[in-house]
């Protein structure tokens, strides 16, 4: 392996830029767990404004968080 000036690459340069790599792969693959978790908790940008007590809150007939839509099933008698 050759850097662009065409001089050859050490071992050791070698398996820190290996590892620098891994590193940020690592990273990268962490942020994107983490952003598909936090994606799915807030569903359209709704957030809970009554503490989970869905039914007496002004917002339940339009809510789509889980925790309604498993009220309003169990509701429904399903």
């Amino acid at each position: 392996m050759t850097p662009h000036d065409g001089q050859p690459v050490s071992r050791r340069e070698l398996f820190r830029r290996i590892g620098r790599g891994a590193a940020a792969a690592g990273l990268a693959a962490v942020a994107a767990v983490l952003a598909l978790r936090t994606g799915r908790r807030r569903r359209a940008g709704q957030t809970c404004i009554n503490d989970g007590l869905c039914t007496r809150c002004g917002a339940f007939a339009g809510c789509r968080l889980p925790r309604a839509q498993v009220v309003r099933r169990t509701a429904e008698g399903r």
